[in-house]
């Protein structure tokens, strides 16, 4: 699957700088992002913190009755566990030791390219739209750690990884004006690779659509 995405990147390049050049719409939200796992405290003192805040851009091209193709780019912020030593924490059924304490964290982002679909048009003050899209994206999520034994590198290829899933995305725009609009965003990315760390995340947005 991963070979096939970067297949398709590297066959759209070009036509993707076309996209962005000639897009009906580009759009800019920040809002409150979330990432899942399975990784529980096992003992002591140690908290995991997944919630932080996030941003997305996209732009699009309607091709055909409100259907089209889109790029996009995301940063979901930072996911990060503290501990003190000997706090125990469990991940994809292993368990691990603070050997030191302090803060081990890992920073997600990705691009995408998917296909949308739009009803309405929120093209004018109190008009409205809602879209829908799904696609392909491919992740990273990276850093590096030392306060963890039972092999580090074991535990950096489940705390840091990148890979290539799905995604989908839902919004409402409500017009201001002929070319802009307010913009309340839901979008959800499956991190289901070998070694991720949880299998979805997630960001609650708000932002503004620019219609060209």
């Amino acid at each position: 699957m991963k070979k096939l995405f970067f297949v398709l990147m590297l066959s759209l390049s070009l036509s993707l700088f076309s996209l962005i050049a000639k897009a009906d719409y580009l759009k800019a939200t920040y809002g409150l992002s979330s990432l899942g796992s399975d990784m529980s405290k096992k003992g002591g003192s140690a908290t995991i913190d997944q919630d932080d805040s996030g941003f997305m851009i996209n732009a699009g091209k309607t091709i055909w009755s409100g259907l089209g193709v889109e790029a996009m780019y995301y940063d979901l912020g930072e996911s990060s566990i503290k501990g003190s030593v000997g706090d125990k924490i469990t991940l994809d059924d292993a368990t691990y030791v603070f050997t030191t304490a302090g803060t081990v964290s890992n920073e997600t982002s990705g691009y995408g390219l998917g296909i949308f679909a739009t009803t309405g048009n929120a093209e004018g003050l109190l008009s409205f739209s809602g879209t829908i899209r799904l696609g392909l994206h491919n992740w990273d999520r990276s850093g590096s750690t030392s306060l963890m034994y039972e092999s580090s590198k074991a535990f950096d290829t489940r705390f840091y990884n990148d890979g290539v899933d799905m995604y989908y995305g839902i919004e409402v725009n409500a017009g201001l004006t002929d070319s802009l609009a307010l913009n309340v965003s839901y979008d959800a990315m499956g991190f289901a690779d070998e070694g991720s760390l949880g299998d979805s995340g997630s960001l609650a947005s708000i932002g503004l659509l620019f219609n060209f």
